[in-house]
């Protein structure tokens, strides 16, 4: 069964990767598809995968009986179920993470009870046992990597230091590695202890001048005594619980900043429905809303207010919706009024459009990033 389910999951992951050939030839236009589609569609099967490796091993004796299988149920059960309620005192809320934890925990904890009684019969049967535990172990990490996973986008203009997650991080400049390939050096640094990063980005001549990213993974996996003899000292004062993931976006030359910004922070134009990467956020904007006690001013060509619905999706990958609103006055004018959240960033809307023939919905949202958000940087770099 659990085969099964993996065929299902490489069947809906061909068809995510693929997107961009298919929307090629339905609409002669290429699309990737969101990364969510890929949990919301892969997550209840891993779920049940999950499952079956636990609930499946029990079944393994060919006597067993109802009272035997419950006997040999309550240990593990009773362990995933305190595990997985730490998980969620921890912070974990997501209801299907939290389902996939239990079950994957319950997975292991079946497998370790049974891979000991194995281990004191006939050891030379450990290997089903022992490969659940590992299956258990991923699927762990990988809502760990999923749940605690953090990202930020960071402008770095060469020899400027910027913040984030606790780290300094510098660009010092490019590296030419041969006739296509070149290193953009970022200096990482935690305390008294720096490494360099070597990003490598370019166009390949292969792939008719697409942009190709190497990113840089600090851990223990890409660890390389003779090329970097210092990282393992970098990583175990800094990393030994958690990775840092480095990758480069684009290369802007000096003056070339696209970004724009007024006084109330930097003005990202948004279309409704397309979202838009600036920072730390995904910003979506999913259209106009006129609260009910102001659509008859409306109508009769008065002041009303008109609210913008807004989806932010943040760097711990949680969304929160916001409403700027405006007062939409009948000179032409507005009234902007600011939204401020827990995190201390602003947000503002400073114009809307409608397109007369489209009839296409957009707006221009001012983002003031907190004194403390790395973002900070966008916006130093959006007022030069």
């Amino acid at each position: 069964m659990t085969a099964s389910a993996l065929v299902v999951i490489a069947g809906f992951t061909l068809i995510g990767t693929s997107a961009p050939l298919i929307t090629n030839i339905l609409k002669g236009k290429s699309s990737a598809i969101d990364t969510s589609y890929y949990v919301k569609t892969n997550l209840p099967l891993a779920i049940f995968m999950a499952a079956m490796i636990g609930l499946g091993q029990l079944f393994w004796w060919k006597k067993s009986n109802s009272q035997t299988l419950l006997r040999t149920i309550q240990l593990p059960f009773a362990a995933s179920t305190i595990v997985t309620a730490i998980v969620i005192l921890a912070g974990m809320r997501n209801i299907g993470m939290i389902l996939f934890f239990i079950a994957s925990s319950f997975a292991f904890f079946v497998n370790l009870e049974i891979a000991y009684k194995i281990a004191k019969g006939n050891p030379k049967f450990l290997g089903a046992s022992l490969s659940h535990i590992g299956v258990a172990i991923l699927f762990v990490g990988i809502i760990a990597s999923t749940h605690y996973d953090k990202h930020v986008t960071l402008a770095l203009p060469q020899n400027q230091p910027a913040q984030a997650f606790g780290y300094e991080l510098t660009y010092v400049g490019p590296q030419q590695l041969d006739n296509e390939k070149t290193a953009y050096n970022v200096v990482v640094q935690s305390g008294k202890s720096k490494f360099n990063a070597p990003l490598i980005m370019y166009a390949s001549s292969y792939n008719d001048g697409a942009i190709m990213r190497h990113p840089y993974i600090f851990s223990l996996v890409n660890y390389d005594a003779f090329t970097h003899p210092r990282l393992l000292a970098f990583i175990a004062g800094n990393m030994l619980t958690r990775d840092l993931y480095l990758s480069p976006q684009s290369l802007e030359e000096e003056g070339s900043s696209t970004l724009q910004a007024s006084q109330y922070g930097i003005t990202i134009p948004l279309t409704v429905h397309e979202p838009a990467t600036v920072g730390k956020y995904t910003f979506t904007f999913d259209g106009f809303q006129v609260p009910e006690n102001e659509r008859q001013a409306m109508i009769d060509g008065k002041a009303f207010q008109l609210g913008s619905i807004i989806q932010l999706k943040g760097p711990d990958g949680k969304t929160e919706t916001i409403m700027p609103s405006n007062k939409i006055v009948p000179s032409g004018g507005s009234e902007l009024h600011t939204i401020k959240t827990k995190s201390g960033d602003e947000f503002t809307v400073t114009d809307v459009h409608v397109d007369d023939k489209t009839k296409q919905a957009s707006i221009d949202l001012a983002y003031m990033p907190a004194k403390n958000s790395p973002d900070i940087s966008l916006l130093k770099q959006a007022q030069a």
